[in-house]
């Protein structure tokens, strides 16, 4: 059974009702159980995980694990919910003066799996399981604790785990498969005795076996993630909170490729900073994005609508600019404060003219054209982007545009040139095969504020470049 929302009201700083949908598997189509939960420092994130936890738990909770500032009101609430919309776990206040959570509705017949972001594991075989049995993974009961003060994930099994797989040459040969897909120079692992039993590591860099415990953090960080992965229900979700921490731009990459392709089997949800972890082909096959914003009052999930909605943004007719995927990714659900340009020229001059404040996140690529700022602006509103503007080139048309995006979505900044460019450019004719072939529409030429080879015009000339600059750096410094 697939779990299709969760909804939480009243905790910490979620007052309002919030809803965090989940992406459904579909067979065969990679990324598609993937879910992915963003937003910046301090916008809720921990809480809606932990909010999650406390869910998930058994039927009472005890005491300690709820504080009285956690509650905002008598009516915290906590709910699951099937693909038919039903609610199937529900957990709520015992009575109104308690901090003990009690549940209102049924268990889920299979509890998410949660992995936090701190993830050191200790080397040391505790328990010596028969091969034919599998390790009591202690998911259930360590990870639903608060982390212990030094900050360590104490999962005890995870050791016993990798004793247990040694001795089946079909996991430990799948288990080698998915970390050599992550860091293809890992040789292989085993237990061995010293004082006590102690998994051990070798690398085809040096062929020196060593303790895990000496492994870098993000190589222990993948193995414990990949344990998990391996020695769970692939019914049960998979939480994973920054699988990214520690790990190489390369690694990232390998890794959220590998997630996608098991998610079309199960659901996993990741929350993450790295803008390496989201890919809009995965969204295209039924990823899902969740976006928490913190408006200074209270925390907001927002979330993207269907691909298709943004298909001619993200792919458009620039067919010959595949990378516009990846910096949407990278500008969009990671970061506010968004300038959107018409194309490249605008991007790569204004980024590098120094007159914006850095704060200022410029749209790398350009929206393909000022027909799709309706669309970016479409996007930015849907993941809850606090500031956004836009600017587009002179021009009858482009003022029609202008016009109707002031309209339809007032609280952004649209800002027009009184040129037709942002730069010089020569005469052209458009569908030009050779030098005697005429036919084709002719562009006559343009001035703009930089020339052809992309140098600013001395300031006597520049008529309204520094007004508009000064402007936008105006709008996106104000509260």
């Amino acid at each position: 059974m697939y779990i299709s929302k969760f909804e939480v009201k009243s905790f910490r700083c979620f007052i309002k009702k919030q809803t965090l949908s989940f992406a459904i598997p579909k067979n065969k189509k990679v990324g598609s159980g993937l879910t992915f939960l963003v937003g910046e420092n301090n916008s809720g994130k921990t809480s809606l995980l932990e909010a999650m936890k406390f869910s998930a738990a058994d039927n009472n909770i005890d005491s300690s694990t709820l504080r009285s500032s956690d509650i905002l009101n008598s009516s915290i609430r906590f709910a699951f919910y099937d693909m038919n919309s039903k609610v199937v776990q529900q957990l709520s206040l015992l009575h109104k003066d308690a901090c003990v959570l009690k549940n209102t509705g049924a268990n889920l017949s299979n509890p998410p799996i949660f992995i936090p972001s701190r993830r050191y594991w200790s080397p040391q075989v505790l328990n010596q399981y028969p091969s034919n049995q599998p390790t009591p993974f202690s998911h259930r009961n360590t990870s639903l604790r608060r982390q212990i003060n030094d900050g360590a994930f104490n999962d005890s099994t995870i050791a016993d785990y990798f004793h247990t797989i040694q001795l089946d040459n079909g996991k430990r040969n799948m288990f080698l498969r998915l970390m050599r897909s992550v860091f293809p120079n890992f040789q292989s692992f085993t237990t061995e005795h010293e004082d006590q039993i102690y998994v051990t590591y070798k690398t085809t860099d040096n062929q020196i076996k060593h303790r895990v415990d000496f492994l870098g953090d993000g190589v222990s960080s993948v193995m414990l993630i990949l344990a998990y992965l391996m020695n769970s229900n692939n019914k049960s979700m998979l939480v994973i909170d920054e699988p990214e921490l520690s790990l190489h731009p390369t690694a990232q990459k390998r890794l959220i490729k590998l997630l996608a392709k098991q998610s079309y089997k199960r659901q996993i949800l990741i929350a993450t900073h790295s803008p390496y972890m989201v890919d809009w082909e995965y969204i295209k096959n039924g990823a899902r994005v969740n976006r928490l914003v913190h408006d200074g009052k209270e925390s907001n999930i927002y979330k993207l609508q269907e691909y298709s909605i943004y298909q001619k943004l993200v792919h458009a007719d620039n067919w010959h600019h595949p990378f516009n995927s990846n910096i949407m990714a990278k500008e969009i659900f990671f970061s506010d404060k968004i300038l959107f340009t018409e194309g490249k020229d605008d991007a790569c001059l204004l980024s590098n003219d120094g007159q914006l404040d850095d704060d200022i996140n410029i749209f790398s690529y350009g929206v393909g054209g000022c027909e799709s700022f309706k669309l970016a602006l479409t996007l930015a509103d849907d993941i809850g982007i606090q500031k956004a503007a836009v600017i587009i080139d002179g021009g009858e048309r482009e003022s029609k545009i202008a016009k109707q995006l002031e309209k339809d979505f007032g609280k952004y900044l649209i800002v027009q040139w009184n040129r037709h460019d942002i730069r010089d450019k020569d005469g052209r004719r458009e569908n030009l095969k050779d030098e005697a072939d005429q036919s084709g529409k002719y562009y006559p030429p343009v001035e703009g504020y930089f020339t052809t080879k992309g140098k600013r015009k001395p300031d006597g000339s520049l008529d309204d470049y520094y007004e508009k600059m000064q402007k936008i750096n105006q709008y996106f410094l104000q509260k």
